[in-house]
C-alpha cells in the first residue's frame, strides 16, 4: 500500500507529464498545414509503355508546349529536353549541374562511401580517378612480360 505523502509527492511529477502532454498535443494539431501544390496530372506511367515512349514524351511536348518538361514517374522526377536548342543549353551551360549521378543507398554501401569511378560525384575526385583508369596499360600491355 502506498502512504500518503508519496502520493502527494506523484502529483507534481503526474500534473508535470499531463501538461506536457497537452502542450505537445496542441502543437501538433495547431501547426500550419503545408498548402497543396498546383500540380496538373497528365496521365499514368502505364500510358508512357508502349512500342515507342519517345513518341509519347513529343506528344507530351507538343502539347504542353514547353522545352523543359519535368515529370514524375513513381517516386523519381524526370527531366525531359525536347528541343536541340534547350539540349544544347543544358549540355553547355549546365553540364556540372547533370553530371552526377544520383545519390542512391546501394552504391553508397557496396563501394565505400561512392569512391568508385562509376558511382563518385563529379569533382577533383572523380576527374582525378578518369585520369588514373585511362593511363592504365590497357588490353595486351596487362599479360606482357
Amino acid at each position: 500500500m502506498i502512504s500518503s505523502s508519496s502520493s502527494f509527492a506523484m502529483i507534481p511529477f503526474l500534473l508535470l507529464t499531463l501538461s506536457t502532454i497537452l502542450v505537445v498535443s496542441l502543437l501538433f494539431l495547431l501547426k500550419p498545414k503545408k498548402p497543396i501544390q498546383n500540380r496538373r496530372g497528365h496521365g499514368n506511367l502505364h500510358q508512357m509503355v508502349g512500342d515507342q515512349p519517345h513518341r509519347r514524351l513529343a506528344d507530351l511536348a507538343r502539347k504542353h508546349g514547353p522545352d523543359v518538361i519535368r515529370l514524375q514517374l513513381g517516386e523519381l522526377p524526370y527531366i525531359v529536353i525536347s528541343t536541340p536548342e534547350a539540349a544544347k543549353l543544358v549540355m553547355n551551360t549546365h553540364d556540372v549541374a547533370f553530371a552526377s549521378r544520383p545519390l542512391l543507398l546501394a552504391p553508397e554501401i557496396v563501394y565505400y562511401g561512392r569512391n568508385d569511378i562509376g558511382f563518385s560525384p563529379y569533382g577533383p575526385y572523380w576527374r582525378q580517378m578518369r585520369k588514373i583508369c585511362s593511363s592504365a596499360p590497357k588490353g595486351s600491355d596487362l599479360f606482357a612480360t
